[in-house]
């Protein structure tokens, strides 16, 4: 066997062996399952469905001050409920501790302000949960790496080739003013 040969030899298993070290490192706190489009969609999910959910327990509530409750809004608060805590288990099974504790804290002020009866603990409530909802949507963008790094300023560079390359072929794409409308001394 040549010295090249096991050379090149060694070379390669050293960097299968780094290539395995690599892929299994882990930090803690990291979701072991669940690629970034999977947290993003159980994100998105969790996102509507606190959405939903606050707004059918105002419509339930507003019918209960009313004095009519139909068995549809009741239904409806139910259902919205039932996929919020689908969704916040869909969260926890993917996403970091962070997330999660964000997510779990969207759910409790969600039904907080599900619970509130006079519209000045229900209006506190609301803006409690806009809050809440902000801060969980910073920690799912944290998570998917969503914040541009401003040292990274070659992708930003090319993004802006693209865009401008992109306006330009619109541009080129379109008519000129002067051939889509003839002239009325030309025709005459």
């Amino acid at each position: 066997m040549e010295p090249t040969s096991v050379g090149a030899a060694a070379f390669k298993s050293v960097g299968k062996i780094g290539a395995a070290a690599v892929s299994r490192y882990r930090p803690a706190g990291v979701a072991r399952v669940g690629s970034p489009e999977d947290r993003a969609q159980a994100y998105r999910r969790f996102l509507d469905a606190t959405v939903h959910a606050s707004i059918n327990g105002g419509v339930h509530q507003l019918h209960v001050a009313a004095g009519s409750v139909s068995p549809e809004s009741f239904a409806d608060m139910v259902a919205s409920g039932n996929e919020l805590k689908c969704a916040l288990d869909g969260v926890r099974l993917c996403a970091p501790d962070y997330v999660i504790a964000a997510a779990e804290d969207a759910f409790s002020a969600v039904h907080r302000s599900i619970e509130k009866v006079n519209a000045a603990e229900s209006d506190k409530s609301n803006v409690k949960l806009e809050e809440v909802r902000d801060t969980f949507l910073e920690a799912a963008r944290n998570d998917l790496n969503y914040k541009q790094s401003r040292w990274n300023l070659w992708r930003r560079w090319k993004e802006r080739q693209f865009r401008k390359e992109q306006a330009r072929k619109i541009l080129d794409a379109r008519p000129s003013e002067s051939s889509a409308v003839p002239d009325a001394r030309q025709s005459a």
